[in-house]
């Protein structure tokens, strides 16, 4: 293919045509697919927003109701009558005393066992200052790693308490547990025997969302009402993760506390459970995150595009090649025959 050829793809009428129809059926194509990435990204995004919502719903329902059960459960305890029966005066026989004991402790064994998921049971006696415990050995109050918590039980007034890390910061027996404290018996119109302690542990709490996968690096957050942090997906360090939540918080209150919000390149979703606890559920997912299969899409689009681009040239330029090597052949016969060389023609239709 030298220049001449060149020269005939620009001066044909056949070729112009084909150029015109090719040009006529991709230009539409590329509009199309523009429109189609466009509708595509958007859609994508609001689908990844309405299911980032549907998530963090779901998360609150699956900690309401674990709070809903623990209150449950302690109104149940604090009913049992072998419970109450234990909190009683020193017996004169220091054998039923140590039955007693025995006893009680065997059913809060037995209780937290068949629980399953809490950390353990315990029970302050108000009449003997002894702590007994499903996980640990019999103590006085004072020598007691509960006594905090009994204590601040007992001078809140309240028939039940709920503690977490927000609630008493300086306990580092709240940095790994929460605990629901109620009273023994749980009838207000009977004087206190005790109280009884169901402790959970954080790490049930990170169960609960540690499958949840939004992303490289997308996360979520179950936070106490400060923004203290008691399970996290987030692969921040702790200070990174915490100046993260704070801000986002702090942007959630600005905005007068909405379901889903832009915060920086991203999308938030955050809500707060309307139990007792009042924990907040945060989800962030980076831009990104969201724009990811849409940019799959796009760049699907836009190489089947080209693709189609060049197939198309190249089948013009073959096309073209095609019909000159025929007309260049007549060409040259027409020339002979003007300059009078009839031999040429001749031989010609012989070779034909």
């Amino acid at each position: 293919m030298n220049s001449p050829f060149f020269s005939f793809l620009r001066r044909s009428f056949y070729i112009k045509m084909i150029v015109v129809m090719f040009a006529i059926s991709v230009v539409p194509l590329i509009v199309l697919s523009f429109i189609s990435v466009s509708v595509s990204s958007t859609t994508v995004e609001q689908q990844v927003n309405r299911l980032n919502a549907q998530l963090v719903n779901q998360v609150v329902d699956r900690i309401e109701l674990t709070m809903t059960r623990l209150r449950e459960l302690s109104e149940q305890y604090s009913r049992i009558s072998s419970i109450q029966s234990a909190l009683v005066s020193p017996s004169a026989q220091y054998f039923e005393e140590v039955v007693r004991k025995k006893d009680l402790i065997s059913v809060l064994s037995g209780a937290s066992a068949i629980i399953g998921n809490v950390e353990g049971l315990q029970v302050y006696s108000a009449v003997t200052g002894e702590v007994l415990s499903s996980t640990e050995a019999p103590a006085m109050l004072e020598e007691s790693p509960y006594r905090p918590l009994i204590e601040a039980y007992l001078a809140s007034g309240r028939p039940n308490l709920f503690l977490d890390k927000h609630s008493l910061p300086e306990l580092a027996i709240l940095n790994s547990s929460t605990y629901y404290i109620s009273r023994v018996p749980f009838d207000l119109y009977k004087d206190l025997k005790g109280v009884l302690l169901i402790s959970m542990n954080n790490s049930q709490y990170q169960q609960q969302i540690e499958n949840i996968q939004l992303g490289s690096e997308g996360s979520i957050s179950l936070l106490t009402e400060d923004g203290l942090t008691i399970a996290t997906t987030s692969k921040l360090d702790k200070q990174a993760d915490k100046q993260r939540v704070q801000e986002i918080l702090r942007r959630w209150k600005e905005l007068k506390r909405p379901d889903q919000f832009a915060a920086g390149y991203s999308i938030v979703s955050v809500k707060q459970t309307s139990t007792y606890d009042k924990w907040i559920v945060l989800s962030e997912i980076p831009s990104k995150e969201l724009t990811a299969s849409a940019e799959i899409i796009r760049r699907t689009v836009t190489y089947f595009l080209l693709i189609l681009v060049c197939l198309g040239a190249l089948c013009v330029v073959g096309f073209g090649y095609q019909l000159y090597r025929p007309l260049q052949a007549v060409k040259r016969q027409v020339d002979a025959l003007k300059k009078g060389n009839f031999d040429a023609r001749v031989t010609h239709f012989a070779n034909n």
